[in-house]
């Protein structure tokens, strides 16, 4: 998400109105500043400046009347928001379950990532990976003891990383359904057994 950057622009006798004002940005992690643009004061000396969607910056605003400076500066600080998805939206019990994401940049590789699935009211972490290729991550695990269709809560968190501009944030949960070795399910049309042809022959009853 972007954010406004707003304020007021006085001098010695009040608002200044219509004058430019410049808007820089500074990456938390990096050194240089970038240039944004120019807002203009409005009559009482307000101005309002749109930034857009990036890492948690330092922000400030320039008012150069002759040879003086005017400024003021802001923080800025983002929550990261990692991408959690599915190779597979089923798999059995005995496969494997693959997640995959990515973190926004600069500065996102060899960032940890911690996977968690929901335990009750809280989250269990059972992997951890560091990023690499631009803020990728991939992990697999194994299903071994699910013997009914069971529905898992997955989740990816990253934790506060000296060098990485983004506070700790974490994915949206991602569901992963797992279903035990020879599970099937077939449409039933009204009137029909409740067993299909091929679970009578097995002996077996959809779940």
């Amino acid at each position: 998400q972007g954010a406004s950057l707003s304020g007021t622009l006085n001098g010695q006798s009040g608002p200044v109105a219509t004058a430019p004002v410049c808007v820089f940005s500074r990456v938390a992690t990096d050194q240089g500043r970038e240039f944004l643009g120019i807002a203009l004061t409005d009559a009482s000396g307000g101005y309002r400046f749109p930034i857009p969607a990036g890492p948690s910056r330092q922000l400030s605003a320039l008012y150069r009347p002759g040879q003086r400076q005017l400024s003021a500066s802001a923080t800025l600080q983002t929550v990261v928001h990692p991408t959690l998805r599915a190779r597979r939206a089923v798999v059995r019990n005995g496969s494997y379950g693959y997640l995959e994401g990515q973190i926004p940049g600069p500065r996102n590789d060899d960032v940890v990532i911690v996977l968690q699935v929901r335990q009750g009211k809280g989250w269990l972490a059972f992997r951890r990976y560091r990023t690499r290729d631009g803020g990728r991550f991939a992990a697999n695990y194994r299903f071994r003891r699910t013997t009914r269709p069971t529905t898992y809560e997955f989740r990816a968190q990253l934790r506060e990383t000296g060098g990485y501009p983004y506070l700790q944030g974490e994915s949206d949960p991602l569901d992963l359904k797992v279903v035990p070795k020879g599970w099937h399910r077939h449409p039933r049309k009204a009137g029909a057994s409740k067993r299909c042809g091929c679970c009578r022959r097995r002996g077996s009853r959809p779940q």
